[in-house]
């Protein structure tokens, strides 16, 4: 759980920073957002990218569970197939 936590930091700090405080407004045009600005980030490499998608995918699917999210949006985050 802690490592979940700690792999999603980023994505807490870009809603604030994009005034994103309820995920009910969270769009695939923001999930694109976040994933170039991740991917701007020099020292990231493909494997810490994949993970913290694939974490981010987990999250947006348990908030889908729970009617929190568009029920859609989990099918639209872009990592490999298979793992979201």
């Amino acid at each position: 759980m802690q490592s979940h936590g700690y792999r999603l930091n980023h994505f807490v700090r870009w809603c604030g920073e994009h005034d994103i405080e309820n995920l009910n407004d969270l769009t695939v045009r923001d999930l694109h957002e976040f994933r170039l600005w991740r991917k701007s980030d020099d020292d990231l490499n493909t494997v810490t990218m994949q993970t913290q998608m694939s974490t981010l995918c987990v999250l947006i699917n348990w908030c889908r569970s729970i009617e929190a999210v568009d029920p859609n949006l989990h099918e639209k985050i872009l990592i490999p197939p298979g793992e979201c």
